[in-house]
């Protein structure tokens, strides 16, 4: 869903200028917002990366995740970003072995993608158990703060990852698929879905 996304916006509808300029008003209306972008190795390759992560840091980008970029490949957008302070995002699969995790706690900055096996939830017990035994080895190898992605689009999925230790989640597909529904109320109803998941990482208060 991401993916489609990525590839029908910026070369129909957001040439990656604007994309820049909407960032940039972001970034003023809101100087201490973290603004980290989720991309497509070609959509950074295309103008180059040192021209891409030169816009980026412009712009008021913190951190870029290239979605599509191996470990093994990834060391040259690390330079290119880190050569303009904005923070490399690795990721952490869900089967990656402790070497993996190893070099990617030592490569990463910003936070670490660790991507769920097939979304989070409460009653699944078992993953949850998974899930927190990773986040737990991410975070004793000094890895940057693990936020669980991949599969997150409701509330108690949000709840469960952060019980398993994650610093946060991220719902990406989710919000997309809202967006790019093409009916009337499309932006209401990604707004509605934000909200609701933002509310799920707030403590829940206590009855009175």
């Amino acid at each position: 869903m991401v993916q489609g996304a990525c590839s029908g916006g910026p070369s129909r509808r957001a040439p990656l200028p604007a994309c820049w300029r909407a960032i940039a008003a972001i970034r003023a209306e809101h100087p201490a917002l973290p603004i980290g972008l989720l991309v497509y190795a070609n959509l950074v390759i295309r103008p180059g990366l040192e021209r891409f992560y030169r816009a980026a840091a412009a712009a008021g980008v913190d951190s870029v995740l290239v979605a599509d970029a191996p470990l093994e490949e990834a060391a040259p957008f690390e330079r290119a970003a880190s050569d303009h302070s904005v923070a490399p995002v690795l990721v952490a699969p869900p089967n990656a072995d402790d070497a993996r995790l190893a070099a990617i706690a030592a490569r990463g900055r910003g936070y670490t993608y660790l991507a769920a096996r097939r979304g989070v939830t409460g009653d699944d017990r078992r993953e949850a158990e998974r899930l927190a035994e990773r986040v737990a080895r991410l975070r004793a190898l000094g890895a940057p703060p693990p936020i669980v992605g991949f599969g997150i689009g409701r509330s108690d999925q949000v709840r469960a990852a952060l019980a398993a230790g994650a610093a946060g989640v991220i719902a990406g597909s989710a919000l997309v698929r809202r967006l790019a529904d093409g009916r009337p109320g499309a932006l209401e109803r990604a707004v509605e879905l934000a909200a609701n998941l933002k509310a799920a990482t707030r403590p829940i208060a206590a009855p009175g």
